[in-house]
């Protein structure tokens, strides 16, 4: 099965100021209205689906200590209860003094039966 996904979209987390900035593409993945939600890490973790949850809190955690690129596969529940499947890749920016200050990366919509999904 290979997949190719729908469309790419972009996300950046300013983790001193949890505040996180969605693409366009992004927002449409997770079926939501930029206008109407404010995106930050515990409003995305809160939308990661619950028996994913602690896989992607211990991955995102392990790129925070570790500095590392990271890629995982979890499931989103969309507001009307559908479930997509994503594809995330990240990378983490550092302060001089070491700290994570950043963390940035795409996410991919993969979910099976769906366009440019796995078939």
């Amino acid at each position: 099965m290979s997949r190719t996904p729908r469309s790419t979209a972009r996300w950046d987390w300013d983790i001193l100021a949890d505040r996180v900035t969605w693409s366009d593409e992004l927002y449409r993945m997770y079926g939501l209205e930029p206008r109407e939600f404010r995106a930050s890490y515990q409003a995305f973790i809160e939308r990661v689906h619950p028996e994913d949850r602690k896989r992607v809190e211990l991955i995102v955690g392990q790129a925070l200590r570790d500095g590392q690129p990271f890629e995982f596969e979890h499931r989103l529940v969309r507001p009307d209860g559908t479930v997509r499947v994503l594809h995330a890749h990240g990378a983490v920016e550092r302060a001089p003094d070491g700290r994570a200050i950043r963390m940035f990366g795409t996410t991919q919509d993969v979910t099976p039966g769906q366009p440019g999904g796995t078939s």
